[in-house]
């Protein structure tokens, strides 16, 4: 919250600076402070939930200022988007626009990569020990000495189940509970080095639950001591890539559904959404009416193609497309599990061209309008396919715990159109889930950019 509190104060203090010392032509700083606030109000959003969802190492100069240029092109394009709409692009000056937006760039750079430093300099390490040796310890060992946000010092690794090396990563191994007690009570009377004030602040363990007696008893030896104790749970030996943890009734609960928590960028993802598909249905309005036409005097019949699919957490919605097959082949019917296929009787010749070029799609942005669906997230299948592959694909409805999208990131690799074997099918829902998981604002422009490539190439799709 503290870099969102930076980024807004960065974007006011760029706006008022350049609004005072600039002064356009026909200045109303009554109608500049406005607009100045809510640039500001937008980048700090935009910037606050990408430094947090997308990077890592999020206070480096090279993540600050991509995730700032990024930020500043959204605030721009959104603000210029809705003054154009509302007639009112003339009032201010072009060339405000630009210093303002130069000013946050560097406004925000400094005021971030400063506090970085400044944190950096002045947080106090922590002196760690480590109790396990097996991957899970030199994980933890090895995004300690990643970490940005925190300092840790591991000081030494320690094993409780045999024989092991006396190193590991250049650092001492301790063997069993008694050593470990040792170097604790070594580094309290300041005998681990010569300036005598290193000691153990901390003991991170990473043992099985399996282990519960060796667990019991580090629990009670190391109650005794002024260490703190954590411990990490084994989430792998579950199988479990994503879960989440809380508090419910006063008791831990951990759910298992692997959701990324979304938390403020769900905010966003939505607010996306509605302004790129009120300026897509504006923009391609011309070409949804001339197929709208096309469709009527060609092919007569319904115009709109509507379908129960499954949106977010398995709910039933109905979706839009325009229709492309025959009125006496409805997608509906007892075949629905036959999927078009090249060269498809089925299929209508207005239908195979906005077939080949996703122009039946276009009508779902109504869909996304009214919050049905995302422009990005997995693509929606019919309620058939849904039934019949959920008994042969594991974890193929764990792909419903977000938003369908008009577009995905199963359909940027490769798997856009028909899936003729089974093992496309679980193909494309392993990349609709690594999308759930890895989902980000910054992910989305991605696949967004993709798409339009994906297509203009028209693979896999008639």
């Amino acid at each position: 919250m503290f870099y969102f509190v930076l980024d807004f104060l960065a974007a006011l203090a760029s706006g008022i600076t350049v609004t005072l010392l600039f002064q356009p032509v026909q200045f109303d700083i009554g109608l500049y402070f406005n607009l100045v606030f809510s640039i500001a109000v937008l980048f700090s959003v935009s910037n606050f939930s990408i430094t947090s969802f997308v990077f890592k190492q999020r206070d480096s100069i090279l993540t600050v200022t991509f995730s700032v240029l990024i930020s500043v092109a959204f605030c721009f394009l959104l603000i210029t988007s809705y003054l154009f709409l509302i007639k009112q692009g003339s009032t201010y000056s072009r060339g405000w626009f630009v210093l303002t937006c130069t000013g946050i760039v560097l406004y925000s750079i400094l005021l971030r990569t400063g506090f970085a430093a400044f944190q950096r300099r002045n947080s106090k390490a922590r002196n760690v020990v480590i109790v396990g040796t097996d991957d899970l310890s030199i994980t933890l060992h090895r995004r300690m000495q990643e970490s940005i946000e925190d300092s840790f010092i591991p000081l030494a690794f320690c094993n409780l189940n045999g024989q092991s090396p006396k190193e590991i990563k250049g650092l001492p191994v301790l063997s069993g509970i008694s050593e470990l007690l040792s170097f604790i009570e070594s580094g309290r009377r300041g005998e681990l080095d010569s300036s005598g004030n290193l000691h153990v602040e901390e003991v991170w363990i990473t043992l099985p639950l399996l282990e519960r007696n060796r667990l019991l008893e580090l629990q009670k030896v190391l109650r005794n001591t002024a260490t703190r104790v954590y411990y990490v749970p084994r989430m792998h030996d579950l199988g479990l890539k994503k879960y989440h943890l809380d508090t419910l009734f006063n008791l831990p609960v951990m759910e298992w559904t692997e959701v990324k928590e979304l938390g403020l960028k769900i905010v966003l993802k939505r607010f996306i959404d509605i302004v790129f598909s009120m300026i897509a249905l504006i923009a391609l309005s011309p070409l949804m009416l001339s197929v709208a036409v096309g469709i009527y005097l060609f092919d007569r019949g319904d115009i709109l193609f509507k379908q129960k699919r499954y949106g977010l957490d398995g709910k039933e919605f109905t979706l839009l497309k325009f229709r492309s097959m025959k009125p006496n082949q409805k997608e509906s019917s007892e075949q629905m599990l036959e999927q078009v296929k090249i060269n498809d009787s089925r299929v209508t010749l207005i239908g195979r061209f906005i077939r080949k070029y996703s122009i039946d799609e276009l009508p779902q942005l109504l869909n996304i309008l009214r919050g049905d669906m995302s422009l990005v997230g997995p693509r929606p299948h019919a309620s058939e396919h849904n039934e019949y592959y959920r008994e042969k694909i594991d974890g193929y409805m764990s792909r419903h715990r977000m938003k369908p999208g008009l577009t995905g990131w199963a359909q940027v690799n490769g798997y856009r159109g028909e899936t003729p074997e089974l093992a496309d099918m679980q193909n494309r829902v392993l990349l609709d889930l690594a999308y759930i998981e890895n989902w980000s604002p910054l992910m989305d422009f991605k696949i967004l950019l993709r798409t339009i490539f994906v297509i203009l190439t028209a693979k896999n799709a008639y």
